[in-house]
């Protein structure tokens, strides 16, 4: 087999490939499309018809209609006149309308619990107080208080309806009535099929485009990998320079490109291939290396900030959800920082920080330290008892003098600590918890001024 037929060969199977991806892909967006506009529709003639519901019914006097009977609709009384020419604002019966709106018209319940029409402006009215509506879960929901929309529509004398109830209440907030607003389904039918068929338009002209296009990129190809060639070195060659500034790499790769040469592509993709997935493992780690510094304190090797905030999003989630947390939160403040800086310098007074960064790192692991503030640092411990936290804890003192001898330190210094559990009956956020160990902390850290300054005072003496 030449060379030529090779490529001609490798030619159909990508264009075979990507048409049958891009039809595979093309019936999903259309079908992913469908959803979302009869999603769309249902909302958008949710909320119109359920506007002018509720509309309604906050113009009318829900005492009154509840009150009506036949004989207020043959005398035409106030209440029943009143009522009517408030709805009849709203009428309107016109399957061509542009919203698709069809009737608008009160319901009320009988002593027997049963759903009858009461006003009613339309051309063609149901019986006054005799004549029962479908009934239907959003209706019912209505004489509870719950405005709604059918999620079905139904057909009855007047057609093929989806309708929206809104409660009316009177003077003792209880529902007396229910104004109903009919929308004609054939409307919204129409509109999804238009729809259809326009998306239908659409993803046909996209799978004619996407062949077009495979056949163009194809006979482009070569040329696309010389360039993709070149690219790569660049490429590489940045890699390697941010490497030698950041840490000692391995050797990469060197890219081989002779493999793409005149009716050899298939091979040249391959090499190409090979190439790039072994650049991005080592783009990969690289990135893992700076995602790391980004999150974590340099100066006490602890999680910063940013590493302490994500791990607090991640709580407040579990909380929000009612997942079960067994988390304790225990706040840590060097005593006497400031005057350490001014006494020794603000290298000394580093020198502290990093030794409270080594204490905590040999007290728990570094995953649940953090140093989110200028002396001050949080433990973030998940599934812990509270007695094995306090024997930790018993340790602070010691830990610190150790390593405050290593480094040899002119002083001595201490830290101040509290710490608090989660309690799923009173703390609604990790704020919480953490504010109840910040508060402990704080007392600590005055208990020991306060001792200090008795040792001042006696030692005056």
């Amino acid at each position: 087999m030449s060379p030529k037929k090779r490529s001609i060969s490798f030619s159909t199977r990508v264009i075979i490939i990507v048409s049958i991806f891009l039809l595979l892909m093309d019936g999903l967006l259309g079908g992913l499309l469908m959803m979302r506009s009869i999603r769309k529709m249902t909302s958008i003639v949710r909320n119109k018809v359920m506007e002018i519901a509720n509309t309604a019914a906050s113009f009318l006097n829900g005492d009154e209609i509840g009150a009506l009977t036949i004989a207020d609709k043959e005398n035409n009384t106030d209440p029943y006149r009143n009522a009517y020419e408030t709805l009849s604002k709203f009428k309107t019966h016109n399957i061509d309308n542009d919203a698709g709106f069809a009737y608008i018209y009160c319901l009320v319940k009988t002593d027997d619990d049963r759903i009858v029409f009461s006003v009613d402006p339309s051309e063609d009215p149901s019986e006054f107080l005799i004549e029962e509506t479908i009934r239907t879960d959003a209706a019912v929901k209505a004489f509870e208080g719950i405005a709604g929309f059918d999620t079905q529509s139904y057909v009855d004398r007047w057609g093929d309806l989806y309708t929206a109830y809104a409660p009316i209440f009177g003077a003792d907030n209880t529902v007396k009535a229910v104004v109903g607003v009919d929308v004609w389904a054939s409307w919204y039918k129409n509109e999804i099929a238009s729809n259809a068929i326009m998306i239908g338009i659409v993803t046909a002209s996209t799978i004619a485009l996407g062949v077009l296009t495979a056949v163009f990129i194809t006979r482009k190809m070569r040329k696309k990998l010389d360039s993709m060639s070149k690219e790569m070195d660049e490429i590489q060659g940045d890699i390697k320079s941010l490497a030698s500034e950041i840490t000692d790499p391995e050797n990469l790769p060197t890219l081989d490109m002779s493999a793409v040469k005149e009716g050899e592509s298939e091979k040249g993709l391959s090499q190409l291939k090979k190439q790039i997935n072994s650049t991005k493992y080592v783009v990969k780690s690289y990135i893992e290396y700076a995602q790391q510094q980004a999150y974590v304190d340099s100066l006490s090797g602890l999680g910063n900030r940013n590493a302490y905030f994500g791990l607090v999003k991640e709580l407040n989630n579990k909380i929000n959800g009612h997942v079960y947390l067994n988390v304790a939160v225990v706040v840590f403040d060097l005593n006497g920082l400031k005057e350490i800086n001014d006494q020794y310098g603000h290298e000394v007074g580093d020198d502290a920080i990093s030794i409270a960064g080594k204490m905590l790192r040999e007290l728990f692991t570094k995953e649940v330290c953090f140093r989110i503030g200028g002396d001050e640092f949080v433990v973030v411990q998940q599934n812990v008892y509270e007695k094995d936290l306090k024997e930790k804890l018993t340790h602070v003192e010691e830990t610190v003098d150790k390593f405050a001898k290593e480094k040899e330190l002119p002083f001595k210094f201490t830290i101040s600590y509290g710490y608090a559990f989660f309690d799923e009956t009173k703390d609604v956020r990790f704020k919480d918890v953490f504010n109840k160990a910040d508060d402990k902390m704080y007392k600590q850290k005055e208990s020991y001024y306060q001792d200090k300054n008795a040792r001042k005072y006696r030692k005056g003496k």
